[in-house]
């Protein structure tokens, strides 16, 4: 293009361009849709169904062992992280065309993704130590069968998964601050012919971007949630492999055919 015949004109953007262009850009990503949206929900749903199924069932006066109690708070612990992540995954789940700014993000829904977001979190963190108690439970039968009749008892199982739901309140309380419901003014101003309608989103509080707690929440999870109870069950399920396999070499042993004098066996 010949610079000479360049005018203010040429560097004018169209109004209606512009806003396409940037309404493109809040186009929403696929994977999401289809993996933590369709797929997400139908797995939370299909938890929902089975885990309440197995809780009825493992509350029965007919399940008289400690590993049923540990196994009914699994149950409960996962039917509460499968329910109170519906709320989010509704969001993914909204036909692909529907774009980002265009979801239903209110404030009200906004403070709902924060608090069943902390719950979710504190319920996955319970099943972990829950999948633990368990893992004792089944390694002091097992290879500490002496022990077994004092601390595998229903009153022990009951108090440990108690304690468990316990520590669960004080972790999940701070994890509902972390969080604080922000609008997005910007994209209501862009977006929204009606500017009384409102967009929001979820940021760090000021509590959630202090460096004291970052810094001792990351510390906690890295530890509790991850490395302390994945050492344990790699531990214990190892010993518990290991006394099964010499069980079943003694029971071998025990059952083999004894030798006669002429070479035969009994």
């Amino acid at each position: 293009m010949d610079s000479s015949n360049v005018t203010g004109e040429d560097f004018v953007i169209d109004d209606a361009a512009l806003y396409e262009s940037i309404r493109k850009s809040f186009t929403r990503d696929r994977f999401d849709h289809y993996v933590n949206g369709i797929c997400g929900l139908f797995i939370c749903f299909l938890g929902i169904i089975s885990n309440a199924v197995s809780f009825s069932i493992l509350i029965r006066r007919t399940m008289r062992l400690s590993t049923y109690v540990y196994l009914a708070g699994l149950c409960l612990s996962d039917f509460t992280t499968c329910l109170f992540l519906i709320p989010d995954y509704i969001l993914h789940a909204y036909p692909i065309n529907i774009l980002d700014h265009e979801l239903p993000r209110t404030h009200t829904y906004t403070q709902i993704l924060i608090i069943t977001g902390a719950i979710s979190t504190t319920a996955r963190a319970l099943s972990v130590w829950l999948c633990v108690s368990f893992t004792i439970d089944r390694w002091i039968m097992i290879c500490r069968p002496f022990d077994g009749p004092r601390y595998c008892t229903m009153k022990t199982a009951r108090r440990v998964t108690l304690i468990i739901y316990i520590v669960g309140l004080f972790y999940v309380i701070p994890l509902m601050f972390e969080y604080e419901v922000h609008e997005e003014t910007v994209l209501s101003d862009l977006f929204l012919e009606d500017h009384n309608i409102k967009f929001y989103r979820y940021k760090f509080s000021s509590l959630g971007k202090n460096y004291i707690f970052r810094w001792t929440y990351a510390s906690i999870n890295a530890l509790a949630v991850y490395l302390i109870p994945l050492t344990i069950i790699i531990i214990l399920n190892r010993k518990l492999l290991l006394s099964i396999r010499l069980l079943e070499r003694r029971s071998a042993e025990y059952n083999a055919p004894l030798p006669t004098k002429q070479g035969n066996f009994i």
